[in-house]
């Protein structure tokens, strides 16, 4: 029926998520997802661990865990969650040992993480537990999101989720008493057709009860390798350059030249992305790929794609301490 709304994901990178509450200019963007769009039915990656700074002491009386697996991945997440004596919710089609220990588990069906979401925020305004002084005050775009959460009734969301209403209801309940609230995902929510729509919902959640540039409150991405940000930080992607300089803002590009002492210019224009190589690789612009320590067959978006490419690829490399398979 209706296609996605053009307005996309306005908040800026997770890192600096937290700075939010206090410009004016943030947004809560609106969520293009409706009963009528497609669920996303590709596989999860797993969460290995790595952990960013969470101070005990900025205690949360309620988290969510998206699809983490927290007390046999991230050990010292959890281990500090349960001493601030957080209430948690586990969002999980596995009966992890997360899951099992938690306040509340939502065994919703793979894929439906955004219908959930916005489920939720459903039911917050229903019952008046957004904050509307923050939404006025801090954010923009509050009406268009506030139509759309209208596509998401709580009988529709339990029966696409495949689980019982009544957990969206206690759910509600929890998030909507407390004071504070963060929530941990991993990249099962990103790296999928709609992961941009899914940390939109996560962030949306926080921006309209404005459970966000608090301690103790935020999103808060598990990273799922150990040097993903690393990778950033030192310009390890085809599109940056280190310390976060644009590779196509041409000042930049003279700043790490000089910094650099570099004989020669670096080029303008940026490289294949993963998902682009791919691309590539299919179309025969790239006739080789060396895959390093990672499996796409099971992380990227497309994994049916990646797997025709590769059969089409003259060579093919792999680095890695285990030998992958395709799930």
């Amino acid at each position: 029926m209706c296609a996605y709304p053009g307005t996309l994901l306005a908040t800026r990178d997770f890192v600096v998520a937290s700075e939010i509450s206090c410009r004016n200019n943030s947004r809560i963007p609106v969520h293009p997802r409706g009963p009528s769009g497609p669920a996303n039915t590709g596989p999860r990656e797993q969460e290995h661990g790595h952990m960013r700074a969470l101070n005990p002491r900025a205690s949360s009386q309620v988290a969510i865990l998206l699809n983490a697996n927290a007390k046999k991945v991230t050990p010292r997440v959890k281990a500090r969650i349960d001493k601030n004596r957080a209430e948690c919710i586990v969002v999980d089609p596995r009966r992890t040992l997360t899951a099992e220990a938690a306040h509340l588990h939502i065994p919703a069906k793979p894929g439906t993480d955004l219908a959930l979401l916005n489920g939720l925020l459903h039911l917050l305004r229903e019952r008046g537990r957004l904050d509307r002084a923050f939404v006025e005050a801090h954010t923009e775009g509050w009406a268009e999101l506030d139509a759309m959460l209208d596509q998401y009734p709580p009988q529709w969301v339990a029966k696409i989720c495949s689980i019982d209403e009544s957990l969206l209801q206690r759910a509600a309940d929890i998030l909507g008493q407390a004071s504070k609230l963060i929530t941990f995902w991993t990249m099962g929510a990103n790296q999928s057709i709609q992961g941009t729509f899914n940390t939109n919902a996560i962030c949306n959640l926080h921006l309209a009860l404005g459970q966000i540039g608090r301690p103790g409150c935020g999103p808060f991405s598990l990273t799922g390798q150990p040097n993903a940000m690393g990778g950033r930080e030192v310009g390890g992607l085809a599109n940056l350059l280190p310390a976060h300089r644009d590779l196509l803002n041409a000042d930049h590009r003279t700043e790490v030249e000089k910094f650099w002492n570099s004989p020669v210019k670096i080029a303008s224009k940026p490289g294949l992305t993963a998902t682009e190589m791919f691309d590539a690789l299919a179309d025969g612009r790239m006739k080789a790929i060396w895959i390093v320590c990672t499996n796409p067959l099971v992380s990227l978006p497309d994994a049916r794609k990646a797997e025709e490419a590769l059969k089409i690829v003259h060579d093919t490399g792999t680095r890695d301490a285990r030998i992958s398979r395709q799930k």
